[in-house]
């Protein structure tokens, strides 16, 4: 009711009001929508009270916008006129079309993370950024491994982006199995996880941890029908006390290096 009011105050007559009830921000199907969209016609302007009662998501929004543009049809949210003829209705369509790109984007990121159960990217710079300002003045070090999956880009080339991620989640269950409790695994990249080891009294502890994850990855992955072997370059380092996130990832990242210089599974 108060939406349509709202309608109202911004001059839609009483018989060009169109609305859904009752549904939920899942449903795809909105006859009220559908039939607003088809009454529209070019010169038209379609009114609503907000970006958010109109559609479900950017890319939905992105959708609609795109279609009105086409049949040269305004749209008016709230009381700001968005002409797509005109320069500032065309750019508010354009930054649409970005930012909808960029929510898909962002939703394959959180379903990667998701899927592999590995601590976020921001979460794991978190932890290792508070790590390196803990005190430490004699006693355990942290350990840091930086773990590559070679040749992903060519697993998820040949067989897809879902069977990528399949790899993603076998690997990261691999990874927690050879770690300890307390310990973090987390994403550090596209093809990339860190692993966070406080407490290891040398550099050989943190090998033998690396090794332990090295030989757990060889193991075969199968999925529908199809085996796949991945393999990992790991670089080992001992974090110093008080340098900064970027000076640890460039050792790291280094010894990763080596690593695939050396042929890759190492």
């Amino acid at each position: 009711a108060a939406q349509q009011e709202r309608l109202r105050e911004l001059g839609v007559a009483e018989d060009r009001i169109y609305f859904d009830q009752g549904l939920t921000g899942t449903d795809t199907e909105r006859p009220g929508l559908d039939q607003a969209l088809a009454a529209v016609r070019k010169g038209d302007t379609l009114v609503s009270p907000k970006l958010d009662r109109l559609a479900r998501s950017v890319p939905d929004a992105c959708a609609i916008g795109e279609g009105l543009a086409k049949r040269g049809i305004s749209l008016a949210l709230g009381g700001q006129l968005y002409d797509p003829t005109q320069p500032m209705g065309k750019m508010f369509f354009e930054v649409l079309d970005t930012v909808a790109e960029l929510e898909v984007d962002l939703l394959r990121t959180r379903s990667r993370e998701g899927l592999s159960g590995l601590t976020t990217m921001v979460e794991t710079t978190a932890r290792l950024e508070f790590e390196l300002e803990s005190p430490r003045v004699h006693g355990p070090h942290l350990g840091v491994l930086l773990c590559d999956i070679d040749d992903f880009a060519k697993i998820h080339d040949t067989w897809g982006e879902a069977f990528g991620n399949v790899v993603l989640a076998a690997l990261a269950m691999r990874f927690r199995q050879n770690v300890r409790q307390g310990d973090t695994v987390g994403r550090f990249g596209w093809d990339q996880a860190l692993v966070l080891l406080p407490g290891v009294h040398s550099l050989d502890n943190v090998a033998q941890v690396a090794e332990k994850i090295r030989q757990s990855a060889e193991d075969p992955i199968p999925h529908a029908g199809v085996t796949v072997r991945a393999t990992l370059s790991i670089g080992a380092t001992l974090a110093v006390r008080g340098e900064s996130v970027s000076t640890l990832r460039s050792r790291a990242e280094a010894a990763v290096k080596a690593a695939k210089q050396a042929g890759g599974n190492t």
